[in-house]
């Protein structure tokens, strides 16, 4: 089976369904979406988030080793 790319458009699709397991109460799930993140979008090369989800990995990111590429700074989301 080909896996489907992870792709800044696919991230906007399910930045929702990514934002509840990340912030869930299931610690089963909260591990499992982020190994699912570090395979796929911790990957890419270049990614563009949406903001909501940018929240929750941003306060993630201090917690748990997660792969942001081309995350964006605290001063990027001020000017943006």
């Amino acid at each position: 089976m080909e896996q489907i790319p992870a792709t800044s458009d696919l991230l906007g699709q399910i930045s929702t369904l990514l934002i509840n397991a990340l912030t869930g109460e299931s610690r089963e799930v909260f591990n499992e979406t982020v190994e699912y993140w570090n395979k796929t979008f911790g990957q890419a090369v270049e990614l563009s988030y949406p903001p909501d989800l940018v929240k929750v990995l941003r306060a993630l990111a201090r917690q748990v080793d997660i792969d942001l590429p081309s995350f964006p700074t605290a001063v990027d989301v001020e000017v943006s």
